[in-house]
Formats: C-alpha cells, structure tokens, sequence
C-alpha cells in the first residue's frame, strides 16, 4: 500500500479532515492533499514522523508509513511533480537535523540531555518557554502565546526582543554543534510564532502517549493480560507533575492540565485492569504517588484504599478515607461522595476496608 492510500486510512480513522490533520502536522493543507494522491515521490521521514504524531500511531504503524513512504512504493504520477509539490518540498523535506542526540523530559521537573549529558537550564524564562513549546511539539506556539504565558498581562515593553533572545539561547543549548547564524532545526521559526520540532521517543510524554495508545487498543480489545505490562510502562514515564519545577502559568497551562488529566485517566484505568486480574495491591506504589499529586480526587482514593485493603493494609486504607474525608470538609465544605463511602462502608464484607 502507497503511502497516499496509507496516510488517507489513517486520517478517516481518526474521523480528521485534511485541514485538521494540517494543522495537527504543522502542514499545509496543500502538502496533505498531494500527498494523499500520491503527487509527493519522497517525503523526508522527518515529515512522516510528524505526520505518525499527529495522528498517534503504533510503532509499527508509524514503520509501515515509513515504508510506505520510500519512492519504490509510490505509485507512478505520470510525470514530473507539479510546481505546487516542488513549492512545498521544502516544507516536507526538512534539512536532517542532529536532533536525535537531544532528549526532553517533561513528566516531572523539566530535564534536557544532549548527547546523553545533562544540560541546565538555569534561567526561570528560559525554562518556561522550553517547557511551553514541549508541552505541544510540531505545534505553532504564537509570540501572543508566549508573552502572556510567560509575563501575563504585564508583560514588558521588551518582551519580544526577549522572545529573540530566550530562542536563540535555547536554539544554542539544544543543537550545540550547529554553526553560528546557521539554520535551526529544533526550534523553527513558524507562522507568528515558534514550533518544537522532536521525534515522538525524544520527549517523554511521547513514550508515555505511545505505551498508553498500546494499553488503550489492549483493554479495548479485552486482552488485560498485555494492557497490563503497556499500562505500567506508559506510568513508568512519569517522575512526578507536568513540568514540576516551571513557573505556575506553564504549569497550568491547559496542555499541560490535559496531559494531568491523561496520567490520572491512565491510572485509574491501570487499577481497574488490576481489579479484573486480581492483581489490585500491586498498584498501590501508583495510586499512592498520584493521590499525594491529586489530593482530592475521589476516584483515585477510592480505588487506593480497595488497593491497600486488597493488600491487607485496612488500618491505611482506613485512614485515606479519614484524610480525603477532612481535606474536603475543610477546603471545599463537602462531604465524601458515593464513590468514596462504597470502600469504606464495605468492610466486613470480604472486599472492603475493614476487618
């Protein structure tokens, strides 16, 4: 199967449009469409792998785009590429960067290596915007965008020429052998604004959303045996919240909330996985990491304490119960919700809470 066949299988899977999965890609729409009608012989894989991103495909999936995408497996176009294909070549045919020796972390305090060697990011701003363009790589982050999350509605009368400046010092700390004044490739200047350009398992929200993708397809399909081992691996990702040690707007910036929100619906799902296979105090590490982050998620505290229950730990799971019970009564002035109280209330039926 040609690769225009291939990628149209894959948008309509999804139910995208050509514009949305443009926009996804950080793609013309133009680009889109001749590629889907096999008008482009060779994209550089960096354009595929943008395009496997966007669309949030399997490794193996993303091997078969590759393949697919090599001039032998294109179909014959009858002549010459258009003048609008060769307009865009440049815009799927990017220089290859070295920015395989770069890797991000983000599940946690911001962490960058480059060559495998740990590199500081000493500035508050510098980090922000780092963090700000990670939480949505191949995404245009607008100058608009960027000065209010980095200075809010006060921003200086300088803050662009700052935005100048901040890149280029990240531009010289993420691609250290690229030549002065040369060509960027991992932080592009695009359309009013900036995009971070890195492959899926370079950044560790990737791995995470990659494993994650695999457990989902897994337990969809009934198969909890290998959604459990993807489930544990996507988690294994994360060293503690988004962007833990970045200024609070990039924190809570709504990327950054939704990739929260992911790690919660990921271990929910993994105890209730655990829960069918009889496996529930093994995600007790899990659910207590994560209840410490969300302390007044009830959801997560009701299926710790059947965790620690399950592991013969009922005096802790006992006293989960008494701390979600207080933290909500003092700092929200409600009392514990059906979901919590079943746990609870159970005990000394064989499953709960208590002896």
């Amino acid at each position: 199967m040609y690769l225009g066949e291939l990628l149209r299988r894959h948008r309509a899977r999804q139910g995208l449009s050509q514009e949305e999965l443009a926009a996804r890609a950080s793609l013309s729409v133009r680009a889109i469409r001749d590629l889907e009608r096999g008008r482009v012989s060779a994209p550089h894989a960096r354009s595929v792998h943008r395009l496997a991103s966007a669309l949030n495909l399997a490794p193996a999936e993303v091997d078969d785009l590759l393949a697919s995408a090599r001039p032998d497996a294109a179909p014959d176009s009858g002549g010459s590429e258009p003048p609008a294909v060769q307009e865009d070549r440049a815009e799927l045919s990017p220089p290859l960067a070295r920015a395989d020796r770069l890797q991000l972390g983000i599940l946690g305090p911001l962490t960058v290596r480059v060559g495998g060697a740990p590199r500081d990011v000493a500035s508050t701003m510098r980090r922000a915007l780092l963090g700000l363009l990670a939480l949505r790589p191949h995404q245009i982050v607008s100058r608009e965008e960027i000065v209010d999350t980095l200075w809010g509605l006060q921003p200086p009368r300088t803050c662009h020429s700052l935005i100048h400046v901040y890149i280029g010092q990240l531009r010289t700390l993420l691609e250290p052998e690229r030549a002065r004044r040369g060509q960027a490739h991992t932080v592009v200047l695009a359309g009013g604004g900036y995009r971070l350009e890195v492959a899926p398992d370079q950044i560790d929200a990737g791995g995470f959303s990659e494993r994650l993708g695999r457990a989902t397809r897994a337990r969809d399909a009934d198969e909890l045996e290998l959604a459990w081992p993807h489930y544990v691996a996507a988690l294994e990702h994360w060293r503690g919240p988004v962007l833990a040690d970045v200024t609070t707007s990039v924190r809570q910036h709504p990327a950054a909330v939704a990739l929260s929100q992911r790690r919660v619906a990921a271990t929910l799902a993994l105890s209730d996985v655990a829960a069918r296979l009889g496996r529930l105090g093994q995600v007790v590490p899990w659910l207590r990491v994560l209840a410490r982050d969300e302390s007044l998620h009830e959801g997560l505290h009701a299926r710790l304490m059947l965790a620690l229950a399950a592991s013969g730990e009922q005096a802790a799971a006992l006293g989960v119960y008494a701390d979600l019970r207080a933290r909500l009564g003092e700092e929200l002035g409600i009392a514990p919700g059906a979901e919590l109280q079943e746990p609870h209330l159970s005990r000394g039926e064989g499953s709960g809470c208590g002896p």
